[in-house]
Order: C-alpha cells, then structure tokens, then sequence
C-alpha cells in the first residue's frame, strides 16, 4: 500500500494579517521556509514530492549550519519553501510525522542544529 501525506504548518493568514512593513511579511516567510525545511528534513526528504527542494539554499542553510548564517550569500535568505509539503510512502508515515512535528516545536523553542530523518525518531 502507498501513502500520500500532507505536512502543513500554520496558519499562515496569523502572519499576514499581523503584518505590517516589508520586513515582517518577509520574516514571516522566512520563519515558515525555515520550519518547514527542517520538519522535511525530519520526515526524510527522499519521498518528498513537493516542494522542490533540490537547489533550494534556504533549504540547504536550514539543514546544515546553524544560525545566524554568518558568511553565507544573500540566496540562503530567500524564503522558497512553502508552509507544507507532500510526501508518498510505502509504509504508515506516522512516526515520521511526528518527527517532522518534533523538529518544528523544537527548532521553534531551541536552538537549530543539524538534524536528519534518524536523529527525531
């Protein structure tokens, strides 16, 4: 049997209604590229299907330095990943939805580190 899954953090309308410079939508955005790239990290980003996050560099940032991203190109600030993401396995994803949950409460209360789909099980 295939699973499809669905991961979405929100909601998102909470960021762009309290939203009132430039600057706030863009961290908003930020914020939500971040945590969703590290809860895809968590869940294992092979059976992602979407968002493309091959080349992605905020993706790449979120998944392998710890912030702040000192030294590294103003790319790895571009928030490019969506609020959610899709997956398909071939087993129940529970325990790796809840991994990619744990690695959103976490890198939202502690500080970020590296993380993979092994280490939040």
């Amino acid at each position: 049997m295939t699973y499809l899954s669905l991961f979405q953090i929100g909601p998102v309308q909470e960021f762009i209604q309290t939203a009132r410079k430039t600057q706030d939508f863009w961290s908003g955005s930020f914020l939500l590229s971040y945590l969703n790239s590290r809860a895809i990290a968590a869940y294992g980003e092979k059976d992602i299907i979407f968002p493309k996050i091959e080349g992605s560099k905020i993706y790449q940032g979120a998944t392998s330095y710890e912030l702040p991203w000192k030294g590294l190109g103003d790319e790895f600030y571009t928030p490019s990943i969506p609020n959610r993401f899709l997956a398909q396995s071939d087993f129940c994803p529970r325990e790796r939805l809840e991994s990619a949950k744990k690695a959103v409460i976490v890198s939202w209360v502690l500080p970020p580190k590296k993380i993979g789909p092994t280490q939040l099980m």
